[in-house]
Formats: C-alpha cells, structure tokens, sequence
C-alpha cells in the first residue's frame, strides 16, 4: 500500500512541475516515474522569462512528445513485466 501512495505522490508531483514550467501536466502525470522525473528536470521550461513565442511553443512540443514517449515506454515494460509475471 506504501508504493501506490508513493507512486501517486510522485505522479502529482510530477504534474504541479510540468504546469509550473508550462508544460502539459495531464501527460506528465503518467510519466513514466524516475526516468520521467529526471528527464522533466532537464528540459528547459516553456515559459521562461526572455524567450519568444516560437521558441516557448517548440520546448511545449518538444516536452508533450518527450512525455508521451516515456508513458508509452512505461506502459509496454509494465505490460512484459505482467506477461512475465501471469507466464510464471
């Protein structure tokens, strides 16, 4: 029970830091854990200060892809995961 409510509070935590660098929290919400997590760390925020529009929405694109692809990932290791575990 202690990991699932870990795993939510990461989740949320993981969101409130998408919005607060002005990226997609929805996507982010599913994003894949540590991997996620550090990788959401490194990516320059969407509204920073001194950057034009053009720029702001390439680093939102940039980020929803990076995210998408981490929750895609995430979701296909958790799926061999249960195949392996059901298998034994």
């Amino acid at each position: 029970m202690k990991i699932i409510i870990m795993n939510i509070a990461f989740s949320v935590l993981m969101a409130v830091m998408a919005w607060l660098k002005g990226f997609n929290p929805i996507i982010w919400l599913f994003g894949g854990g540590l991997p996620g997590f550090l990788l959401l760390v490194f990516l320059p925020a969407a509204n920073a200060e001194g950057i034009d529009e053009e720029t702001r929405k390439a680093r939102r694109r940039r980020s929803d892809i990076a995210g998408l692809v981490v929750v895609l990932l995430t979701v296909v290791v958790l799926a061999a995961l249960w195949k392996y575990v059901k298998g034994q």
